[in-house]
Protein backbone atom coordinates (compact mmCIF):
# COMPACT_ATOMS: atom_id res chain seq x y z
CA UNK A 1 0.00 0.00 0.00
CA UNK A 2 1.46 3.11 -0.82
CA UNK A 3 0.30 6.55 1.12
CA UNK A 4 -0.45 9.47 -1.17
CA UNK A 5 -0.25 13.22 -0.11
CA UNK A 6 -2.90 15.13 -1.57
CA UNK A 7 -0.63 18.33 -3.37
CA UNK A 8 -2.94 20.86 -3.66
CA UNK A 9 -3.74 20.74 0.08
CA UNK A 10 -0.26 20.96 1.06
CA UNK A 11 0.72 23.76 -0.89
CA UNK A 12 -2.73 25.35 -0.09
CA UNK A 13 -1.48 24.56 3.55
CA UNK A 14 2.42 25.74 2.99
CA UNK A 15 0.89 29.28 0.86
CA UNK A 16 -1.75 30.09 4.82
CA UNK A 17 1.34 29.41 7.07
CA UNK A 18 3.17 31.79 4.48
CA UNK A 19 0.59 34.16 4.66
CA UNK A 20 0.08 34.04 9.03
CA UNK A 21 3.73 34.19 9.07
CA UNK A 22 4.08 37.46 6.49
CA UNK A 23 1.11 38.94 8.89
CA UNK A 24 2.70 37.81 12.48
CA UNK A 25 6.21 39.35 11.21
CA UNK A 26 7.45 36.55 11.36
CA UNK A 27 10.24 36.41 8.84
CA UNK A 28 14.36 34.73 8.80
CA UNK A 29 15.86 31.57 7.59
CA UNK A 30 13.89 29.74 10.19
CA UNK A 31 10.61 27.86 9.17
CA UNK A 32 7.95 27.05 11.90
CA UNK A 33 6.75 24.04 10.03
CA UNK A 34 9.92 22.57 8.56
CA UNK A 35 9.47 20.45 5.50
CA UNK A 36 8.70 17.04 5.45
CA UNK A 37 8.18 13.80 3.09
CA UNK A 38 6.20 11.04 4.26
CA UNK A 39 6.53 7.65 2.36
CA UNK A 40 5.09 4.01 2.99
CA UNK A 41 6.64 0.93 1.07
CA UNK A 42 5.90 -2.67 2.17
CA UNK A 43 6.80 -2.92 5.62
CA UNK A 44 7.68 0.57 6.63
CA UNK A 45 6.78 4.16 7.02
CA UNK A 46 9.47 6.11 6.60
CA UNK A 47 9.30 9.96 7.47
CA UNK A 48 11.75 12.47 6.61
CA UNK A 49 12.02 16.54 8.10
CA UNK A 50 15.05 19.17 6.63
CA UNK A 51 16.06 20.52 10.36
CA UNK A 52 18.77 22.92 9.12
CA UNK A 53 20.78 24.46 12.21
CA UNK A 54 19.24 21.77 15.06
CA UNK A 55 21.30 19.22 16.28
CA UNK A 56 19.65 15.38 17.60
CA UNK A 57 18.94 16.70 20.90
CA UNK A 58 16.92 19.46 19.52
CA UNK A 59 14.26 17.01 18.78
CA UNK A 60 11.76 14.98 20.70
CA UNK A 61 9.84 12.05 19.01
CA UNK A 62 6.96 10.40 20.44
CA UNK A 63 3.70 8.43 20.01
CA UNK A 64 0.79 9.32 20.84
CA UNK A 65 -2.99 8.24 20.01
CA UNK A 66 -1.63 6.48 17.27
CA UNK A 67 0.09 9.70 15.70
CA UNK A 68 4.01 10.45 15.33
CA UNK A 69 4.64 13.94 17.10
CA UNK A 70 8.24 15.50 15.96
CA UNK A 71 8.60 18.58 17.70
CA UNK A 72 11.47 20.81 18.61
CA UNK A 73 13.10 24.21 19.00
CA UNK A 74 16.10 26.55 17.83
CA UNK A 75 17.88 29.00 19.55
CA UNK A 76 20.43 30.45 17.96
CA UNK A 77 22.19 33.75 18.32
CA UNK A 78 25.35 35.28 17.09
CA UNK A 79 26.85 39.09 17.97
CA UNK A 80 30.02 40.35 15.85
CA UNK A 81 31.31 43.57 17.75
CA UNK A 82 34.59 45.00 15.41
CA UNK A 83 36.00 48.19 15.04
CA UNK A 84 33.43 49.93 12.84
CA UNK A 85 30.99 47.02 12.88
CA UNK A 86 27.99 45.46 14.88
CA UNK A 87 26.37 42.66 14.27
CA UNK A 88 23.68 40.73 16.17
CA UNK A 89 21.59 38.19 14.45
CA UNK A 90 18.96 35.50 16.59
CA UNK A 91 16.84 33.21 14.78
CA UNK A 92 14.26 31.02 17.55
CA UNK A 93 11.26 29.18 17.22
CA UNK A 94 9.66 25.83 17.79
CA UNK A 95 7.57 23.70 15.71
CA UNK A 96 5.43 20.14 15.85
CA UNK A 97 4.69 18.32 12.78
CA UNK A 98 1.94 14.80 13.74
CA UNK A 99 1.87 11.72 11.41
CA UNK A 100 -1.04 9.52 11.54
CA UNK A 101 1.02 5.98 11.88
CA UNK A 102 -1.18 3.15 9.63
CA UNK A 103 -2.80 0.14 11.25
CA UNK A 104 -0.10 -2.44 12.16
CA UNK A 105 2.34 -0.02 13.01
CA UNK A 106 5.37 -1.25 15.73
CA UNK A 107 6.30 1.12 18.22
CA UNK A 108 9.03 -0.74 19.71
CA UNK A 109 10.46 -1.00 16.16
CA UNK A 110 10.48 2.69 15.42
CA UNK A 111 14.02 4.35 15.06
CA UNK A 112 15.53 7.50 14.36
CA UNK A 113 18.41 9.12 12.82
CA UNK A 114 19.58 12.67 12.29
CA UNK A 115 22.62 13.67 9.78
CA UNK A 116 23.35 16.88 8.18
CA UNK A 117 20.11 18.70 9.39
CA UNK A 118 18.01 15.92 8.22
CA UNK A 119 15.67 13.61 10.57
CA UNK A 120 14.64 10.17 9.28
CA UNK A 121 12.40 8.30 11.22
CA UNK A 122 11.71 4.58 10.66
CA UNK A 123 8.71 2.96 11.64
CA UNK A 124 7.94 -1.06 10.90
CA UNK A 125 4.97 -2.05 9.63
CA UNK A 126 3.05 -5.34 9.20
CA UNK A 127 1.25 -5.76 6.21
CA UNK A 128 -2.61 -6.73 7.19
CA UNK A 129 -3.84 -10.16 7.10
CA UNK A 130 -5.02 -11.56 3.83
CA UNK A 131 -8.95 -11.63 3.86
CA UNK A 132 -9.30 -15.46 4.27
CA UNK A 133 -13.19 -16.33 2.79
CA UNK A 134 -14.78 -19.64 3.12
CA UNK A 135 -18.49 -21.15 2.01
CA UNK A 136 -20.55 -21.98 5.00
CA UNK A 137 -22.96 -24.19 4.14
CA UNK A 138 -27.10 -23.92 5.48
CA UNK A 139 -28.17 -26.98 7.12
CA UNK A 140 -32.03 -27.66 7.35
CA UNK A 141 -33.88 -28.53 10.60
CA UNK A 142 -35.26 -32.52 10.33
Amino acid sequence: MELKLFTPLVSIEHEMQSLLDRAFGRTGDWPLRPTMDVTQEKGRLTVEMELPGLEAGDVDIQVEDDMLVVSGEKHRSREVREEHRYLSERTFGSFERRVALPEGYDVDGIAATFESGVLSIEVPVSEPAAAVSRHIPVKTAL
